[in-house]
């Protein structure tokens, strides 16, 4: 088990948008979703007891949080580094942001959601791509660290340059690309899943890879959360030896702490509907968080979470890093239709 180095608290599901793959869509973006500032101080002090020294605030949308500059104070005070995960609007008021920048925030991940101003309202039911845009400027002239994060998905992996070109004129440096993660089905939904899809999307990042090191000057990530051999090994390669793919998560490596709105623990951002256990209930200090953390029934729940998605994984080189991929590919489909299809390239091996 690796060490915890970050915390994500989830302060509210309330948002200003109503985007398509939200993680959260399943908890109805309900306002009376949000954290007790007092459960929130806290998970504070749990927190620093542990001695994490970086937490993120997210959402939902967190700036719809009423009490965050409250919040962020508060965590500062304990010198512990505040990374704000948001949709970024309310960037476009100078003067909310340079409240932020005064308050400490060390870091923003500014989730862009479309391309044009036509996208945009497709993808979230709001006319707000000029606002981004604006908001996207203002960040980029502060002095917090900031990077534009963008979902990819089989709908809008033709237009990933389209982003970098828009959000690069606009000051942005530094980018964080993820693909789309569907754990719908945990909410009732039934979606039938072409997994051709991940051919395309693996096929046109590839062929787009040389012109985005270029339009990023090689200052991206991607969390590569599909199993590595749909890849072409080549290309795998050169973005390991540029540091700019990320091939496991906090999941797989049980090396961060996500809690929602009602202190529960839950495993990752997009599995809210699992309850790992609760703070101050199952776990209240460092002492008996480790107890729980360590305990046989949590060893169990990972041990399930982890498990690789076929036989044929023990025998790759590359399942330490992989670990199969996101646990939600194997929610909307199995290892051998990947196969059935020739998906998998067997050269990664």
């Amino acid at each position: 088990m690796n060490e915890i180095n970050m915390v994500w608290l989830t302060l509210n599901r309330n948002c200003n948008l109503r985007c398509k793959w939200c993680y959260a869509k399943g908890e109805k973006f309900d306002f009376n979703l949000k954290m007790d500032f007092g459960l929130a101080q806290e998970l504070i002090d749990f927190i620093n007891d542990l001695g994490v020294k970086e937490v993120a605030l997210i959402g939902g949308e967190p700036t719809c949080y009423s009490e965050l500059k409250k919040l962020i104070s508060y965590i500062k005070s304990k010198d512990i580094k505040v990374c704000l995960i948001t949709n970024g609007l309310i960037f476009s008021d100078k003067s909310y942001l340079q409240e932020l920048e005064n308050l400490g925030v060390d870091s923003v991940n500014f989730s862009m959601k479309g391309w044009s101003k036509e996208s945009y309202i497709v993808n979230t039911g709001v006319d707000a791509f000029d606002k981004t845009l604006e908001a996207l400027k203002n960040i980029s002239n502060s002095n917090i660290n900031s990077m534009v994060s963008f979902v990819i998905s089989y709908e809008n992996i033709d237009y990933l340059l389209k982003v970098v070109e828009i959000t690069s004129e606009c000051g942005i440096k530094n980018f964080y690309f993820s693909f789309e993660n569907d754990f719908s089905v945990l909410d009732g939904e039934i979606k039938k899943y072409d997994v051709n899809e991940i051919s395309k999307i693996v096929k046109v990042f590839s062929e787009n890879y040389e012109e985005l090191n270029r339009l990023t000057r090689e200052n991206f990530t991607l969390h590569q959360s599909l199993p590595l051999c749909v890849w072409n090994k080549d290309i795998i390669e050169k973005m390991r030896n540029k540091t700019q793919i990320q091939t496991s998560c906090i999941l797989l490596q049980r090396s961060g702490l996500v809690f929602d709105t009602n202190g529960f623990l839950i495993p990752c951002n997009s599995i809210h509907q699992v309850k790992l256990g609760k703070f101050k209930k199952d776990f209240k200090d460092k002492k008996t968080f480790y107890s729980f953390w360590n305990s046989n029934q949590m060893n169990k729940i990972y041990n399930k979470f982890c498990s690789l998605p076929s036989k044929t994984c023990n025998k790759c080189k590359d399942e330490s890093v992989c670990g199969g991929g996101c646990l939600s590919n194997w929610y909307n489909y199995e290892f051998n239709d990947l196969l059935n299809e020739n998906i998998i390239k067997n050269n990664v091996n």
